[in-house]
């Protein structure tokens, strides 16, 4: 499938979001402090991200990525994770991070931690954690 052109949105409260499908999933995790990114293509919402920041550490947990099934494998997710990285940069977060958690069981574990590599996300083999450090590198 080719990569669809979508536009990323920031919705702030589940309510905000018009896909049933996504709606419900976001309801189940939507904290007050959560921001959400929701992919539309064509009008048609494809895919959802939740974020928290955390003040008190400088950092920011993906909560849940998901994008659905027909729009999978098309660079919805990536495009959602760049957004998330965005934002939790503007936020000052120092580290952006994710537990690998297949929400789907089409979904296999070691892909999807392959795929957050890709992303620049690290973590321990035995580990669901997975972190990415948003400092600026300082050579020298």
């Amino acid at each position: 499938m080719s990569r669809p052109q979508c536009a990323i949105r920031e919705v702030h409260q589940a309510d905000d979001i018009k896909s049933t499908i996504l709606r419900d999933r976001a309801e189940r995790g939507w904290r007050i402090w959560t921001i959400g990114f929701v992919s539309v293509d064509d009008g048609y919402e494809t895919g959802l991200l939740m974020l928290d920041f955390y003040d008190r550490t400088s950092s920011a947990k993906v909560y849940e990525v998901f994008v659905l099934d027909r729009f999978r494998k098309c660079g919805i997710g990536a495009r959602l994770m760049e957004r998330a990285e965005l934002a939790a940069r503007r936020l000052d977060a120092k580290i952006i991070e994710l537990e690998v958690h297949p929400l789907d069981e089409n979904i296999d574990a070691c892909a999807l931690r392959a795929w957050y590599s890709t992303l620049g996300f690290n973590g321990e083999l035995d580990s669901r954690l997975m972190k990415k450090d948003l400092q600026p590198k300082h050579n020298g």
